[in-house]
């Protein structure tokens, strides 16, 4: 009997410390600082905050549409009126309507840059190396748009005659309205294969000759008589035409009339 109750002693005794040391580990843990798990918790928020601002940041700047209405209204053009005739890929063709104001931009990935022409055709159009903007990714239907850099020479014949604006006489026989990107070469040309003998100017010589019309630029073919305005009416008579005074008095006048 006594076996009995030292046995049931031992085993209470043993059951009370077991218990007492894991209440003990339960505090031990609760009160050790390098255990805690609040600055895990803490610092795993911060982290992923920050990775979520860097993607929403990237995603802003990719969502940016250079071509947009507002990206252009931001723009310094520095012109009093800004038209875009074609817009993609980065590539811009815009510029004041009806003058030569038209040119080529790029986007930086800020803000749109005028693209320097690489020269001047001799009929003042600017010029562009076409192999250079291919190699920048300018989209082909902008090189359509602009006038490729040649290093032909022209014939004598081509030539732009340069006439005093001394109130002599021309019978205008065509204008030639040549657009950006067209070949003024092969236009002025033909021109002046059908009108045998004829020569021709640059856009606004004098001021009684447009420079533009059209959108483009107007290069005169015309017959020179000098101070005989009876034989230019003559002529006139004959073939048809505009009869002229070269002036810079503005004067559009036809003294045929």
């Amino acid at each position: 009997m006594l076996g009995l109750l030292a046995l049931g002693l031992v085993a209470a005794l043993v059951v009370f410390f077991v218990g007492s040391k894991s209440q003990d580990e339960q505090n031990s843990a609760a009160s050790d600082p390098a255990g805690t798990a609040t600055v895990t918790v803490t610092q795993q928020p911060s982290t992923t905050k920050v990775t979520r601002t860097e993607i929403e940041t990237e995603v802003d700047q990719a969502s940016v549409d250079p071509c947009s209405q507002d990206v252009m209204k931001a723009q310094n053009w520095n012109f009093e009126r800004f038209a875009v005739n074609d817009c993609q890929n980065g590539w811009l063709i815009g510029g004041t309507p009806q003058t030569d104001a038209i040119g080529l931009y790029q986007w930086n990935g800020e803000k749109w840059q005028r693209y320097e022409a690489d020269g001047e055709t001799f009929t003042g159009f600017e010029c562009y190396d076409f192999k250079s903007l291919r190699a920048q990714g300018a989209p082909e239907v902008m090189l359509q748009q602009v006038t490729e850099c040649t290093t032909r020479s022209f014939p004598v014949h081509l030539t732009p005659e340069q006439p005093s604006c001394d109130g002599r006489n021309v019978l205008i026989v065509e204008s030639v309205i040549v657009h950006p990107g067209e070949d003024a070469d092969k236009e002025i040309a033909q021109a002046l294969g059908r009108h045998s003998g004829a020569k021709f100017t640059n856009p606004g010589q004098c001021s009684s000759l447009r420079a533009e019309a059209e959108g483009g630029k107007v290069y005169p073919v015309y017959y020179d008589f000098g101070r005989d305005a009876s034989a230019m009416c003559q002529r006139k008579a004959a073939i048809g035409g505009n009869g002229r005074t070269l002036n810079n008095s503005a004067d559009f006048s036809d003294p045929c009339e």
